[in-house]
């Protein structure tokens, strides 16, 4: 199976979900091996969902690693997040205004 394919099978696979649960967030581009999201308030545990289902394929022996990036304006300012928070927060870390921790 090709990364061209597995990506394809991947795209399908997070519609599905986000679909199956309702999420305003949506994917609006894939450039070359990156998929862009639009997330909504509220919806931020879904990109740690979307990671999760990325770096899931079975019977490929290479380790799948899913990088995620942030921006709220555009591609020249993204940055890393570092950590997807969940339910805990950590007041020593930067966060950005959805909880998300940043570089």
């Amino acid at each position: 199976m090709s990364c061209a394919e597995i990506l394809k099978m991947k795209m399908i696979e997070i519609d599905e979900f986000l679909t199956a649960n309702n999420c305003k967030t949506r994917m609006i581009l894939c450039v070359h091996d990156e998929l862009q999201f639009e997330e909504y308030e509220g919806e931020e545990w879904v990109i740690a969902k979307i990671k999760e289902i990325m770096e899931d394929v079975p019977d490929c022996y290479v380790p799948i690693v899913a990088e995620v990036e942030k921006t709220n304006t555009n591609w020249s300012e993204k940055k890393p997040v570092l950590e997807l928070v969940t339910t805990n927060t950590s007041p020593s870390k930067e966060r950005d205004e959805k909880g998300l921790v940043v570089a």
